[in-house]
């Protein structure tokens, strides 16, 4: 009896004993591969998750890129049209300050033109029988603007275009008669008849005339009732005279 009993321990022992021994961690080779092979599976998992993140951070930053890139053709667009149309301002200012300048210019001469008076007076026959014919020289000259007249020949010189006036004044001694008058370029343009009085008269007489620049113009003796007429003259109180003035341009 003694001896079945102790059969049936050293069994027991012997279950209990199996089964702590089969709950023991194991270290052996494959449970080491096996946990290698799962940790290389978590890091190429892993890798993968990198890989895509990387792969939509590069994407993304391409479009960035390719957006950048849209808009410095656009901005580039955009400054071609600007200088453009900064180039066709600059050359549409530059053609309207020409043509202000040349206006200006223009006035300024046109006001020269008006400022600068063209007239003269002179007095004093250097020849007080002229001839028939003849051209009346007036040597003194008190004004001369623009030099339109010469003392040397009696003849004005036109010095610029526009409407001119013209005056003459002759003083005959008493019974001497004249006919006298202005001549433009050679042609007869007024004739007058003077006839000295009892008190040596004096007459004026005035003109006007359209003239363009360089024509002449004169006092001439047509012709008189003798060959010799006397005219009388004062440089104290009877002057003899030829004058212009420019009056309009």
């Amino acid at each position: 009896m003694a001896a079945k009993y102790g059969h049936l321990i050293i069994v027991l022992y012997l279950t209990v004993s199996g089964r702590y021994v089969q709950s023991e961690p194991s270290c052996s080779k494959y449970d080491y591969e096996e946990k290698l092979l799962e940790k290389m599976v978590r890091i190429e998992f892993q890798m993968e998750q990198y890989k895509t993140q990387m792969e939509a951070s590069l994407k993304r930053l391409d479009n960035v890129k390719n957006d950048f890139d849209k808009k410095v053709i656009d901005t580039e667009e955009k400054i071609q049209e600007m200088m453009i149309d900064m180039n066709n301002t600059v050359i549409t200012n530059a053609n309207t300050i020409t043509t202000l300048v040349q206006n200006v210019d223009d006035m300024n001469a046109k006001e020269a033109d008006t400022s600068s008076p063209a007239m003269f007076k002179a007095i004093m026959l250097a020849d007080t029988s002229p001839f028939v014919d003849e051209t009346l020289v007036f040597k003194t000259i008190l004004y001369n603007y623009n030099n339109g007249y010469s003392n040397n020949t009696g003849v004005f010189t036109v010095p610029k275009d526009g409407n001119y006036i013209f005056g003459m004044t002759l003083c005959l001694t008493y019974k001497q008669g004249i006919v006298a008058g202005f001549e433009v370029d050679g042609k007869k343009a007024t004739a007058h008849a003077f006839y000295g009085g009892p008190g040596n008269e004096c007459f004026s007489v005035t003109t006007t005339e359209v003239l363009t620049q360089g024509q002449q113009v004169r006092l001439k003796r047509f012709y008189g009732f003798g060959l010799t007429t006397q005219i009388r003259q004062s440089d104290a109180y009877r002057w003899t005279m030829f004058h212009g003035s420019l009056i309009h341009v």
